[in-house]
């Protein structure tokens, strides 16, 4: 500690409810400012960034924003923290929700700092808002949905709505996107057809592009195995030669190989007598171990489990496929089209089954990233634009959209996603009058009233730019009336809208988890009695 004295400090009561208002303060100010279609976006410049860059993401706000005051930094590391898991979907929506709790609960904090039953009221009246916009859910049943979703999240980009409409609908809704950045270019889609491998050649002798840095086979045999391959004498020139009279290239993949059979391989390779390529794969871990699976399932091989000599190696038990692409990081297995397997389409089925009852989120990524790799069809989405900053701020836009786009696919839709909570605030006011005593009824309240602040604050945000200005809350109570929960309010139009013909949706799954993030960041920052820092 270089002999200095580092002294904490305790900040409570008064000081600590003022840090938190004005910590959250800070931040729902520039959440406003953002939300919405008539949001603006903010430019950081950081050191942590090599270039300035445009947001309009509350996450990555959030995750960029700190304060030279420690008490109100520590508030904005909390709800980083907080909404972390939700990705960037519905961030901006969800944190005015909270924020509005947290702030409200606040001030009613300071009037009663020894009864928290309001604080269960907000607790028993997040859940029974959920549990009523969930009876109003819709599964996506047909392509047409899967349109309307995409056009959705995707307004203001229509040429990669169009692309992206493509892959889902052609390959399979789970297929598989990487996103590159184009800089000066066009954007376009790039398709790669074939089972991704994530690993490269053991070694560069065995390239037969030395240009391009590629190995590429045609009509390969492939052999698979799970043990250390060793040369074993003459046995493995034996095992070889029918396969070099096939004059068919061989792709051997296997957790280790002694260095002399390594060195024979090259050798052959060098000499002109067969083109051969190792891979070298670590199966000490449970994707290893699957990768080997898939590439087995995928190329119709035996994985040869015990080292029992080259001569019990069979011709049979060997993989092929139509062409394999190799580089010094990935390996692409391309089967040929009109090559159809039941049993590559069951393993399939399988991994969707069990991502469906998988407990783990972990486990479920994992499983669909196989499902995804058994389609055999990646996509690759190169994002043009003029400049760095351009490109990377229509990055993170995209990737935002295609991770909604997926939750509605998930768990079905919701019409009019945040308008819903207009449609049944005088519906939750009954029911907590009914169902709630005490203060509980404060808590519920406050909730009601702090879930229809992001209508509110795109509503303040849109007249800004209007010179024909209509009061959010005229507005709010016009929907309200209409007793129908798909009116809402269409701001370019400025007229009330059948949302569902409008598309004006949100996924299920983005209004349980914002909801539930919202109530826990509320209930934590008002549980604080003491900040140490």
């Amino acid at each position: 500690m270089s002999g200095k004295n580092y002294l904490l400090k305790i900040s409570k009561d008064e000081d600590l409810q003022i840090s938190l208002f004005n910590g959250l303060n800070i931040l729902s100010l520039l959440i406003k400012e953002i939300y919405g279609p008539s949001g603006k976006n903010i430019i950081f410049d950081s050191n942590k960034l090599q270039i300035p860059e445009l947001s309009k993401d509350g996450n990555y706000i959030i995750k960029n924003f700190l304060l030279r005051n420690k008490l109100k930094s520590l508030v904005i590391l909390l709800v980083e923290e907080a909404f972390r898991p939700l990705k960037s979907d519905g961030t901006n929506t969800f944190f005015l929700i909270s924020s509005s709790m947290i702030v409200k609960g606040i001030r009613f904090l300071t009037l009663s700092p020894e009864n928290l039953s309001w604080c269960e009221g907000m607790q028993k009246t997040i859940h029974y808002i959920f549990s009523r916009l969930e009876t109003n859910s819709q599964p996506l049943y047909h392509s047409n949905d899967l349109q309307q979703v995409i056009r959705r999240f995707l307004t203001q980009e229509k040429l990669i709505g169009s692309l992206l409409s493509e892959i889902f609908t052609k390959q399979n809704i789970n297929a598989g996107l990487d996103i590159e950045l184009n800089i000066g270019g066009n954007t376009y889609l790039e398709k790669e057809k074939g089972m991704r491998l994530n690993y490269g050649y053991n070694s560069p002798y065995f390239l037969t592009d030395s240009d391009q840095k590629i190995i590429k086979f045609n009509n390969p045999y492939i052999l698979i195995a799970n043990y250390c391959l060793k040369l074993d004498g003459d046995d493995f020139a034996e095992w070889l030669e029918p396969i070099i009279y096939k004059k068919r290239p061989l792709l051997i993949i296997s957790p280790s190989i002694e260095e002399d059979l390594l060195s024979t391989l090259i050798l052959n390779k060098l000499n002109g007598i067969i083109d051969v390529a190792y891979i070298q794969i670590n199966t000490n871990s449970i994707v290893g171990t699957s990768n080997l699976d898939d590439i087995a399932i995928y190329t119709n091989s035996d994985i040869i489990k015990n080292d029992r000599g080259w001569k019990k190696i069979k011709r049979q038990q060997l993989g092929e496929t139509k062409e394999v692409i190799i580089t010094n990081t990935k390996t692409l297995f391309i089967r040929d089209e009109e090559q159809s397997s039941s049993t590559i389409q069951n393993y399939y089925n399988q991994f969707q089954s069990q991502a469906l009852l998988s407990q783990s989120e972990y486990e479920t990524e994992k499983l669909l990233e196989r499902q995804k790799n058994f389609i055999g069809t990646r996509s690759k989405l190169k994002l043009g634009g003029a400049t760095l900053l351009e490109v990377q701020e229509l990055r993170n836009r995209i990737e935002a959209s295609i991770s909604s786009i997926q939750n509605c696919l998930d768990e079905g839709i919701i019409v009019g996603g945040a308008t819903s909570f207009i449609h049944i605030g005088e519906e939750v006011e009954n029911w907590s009058r009914l169902n709630l005593v005490g203060l509980e009824l404060i808590g519920a309240r406050i909730v009601n009233v702090s879930v229809q602040e992001p209508i509110t604050t795109m509503l303040n945000n849109h007249n800004l730019t209007q010179t024909n200005l209509k009061r959010p809350s005229v507005i709010m109570e016009s929907i309200k009336r209409t007793k129908n929960s798909e009116i809402g309010y269409d701001l370019e139009t400025e007229h009330l809208v059948n949302m569902n013909k409008q598309g004006i949706i949100d996924s299920v799954s983005t209004l349980r988890k914002g909801l539930s993030t919202s109530l826990s960041l509320a209930l934590m920052m008002l549980s604080i009695t003491h900040l140490v820092y």
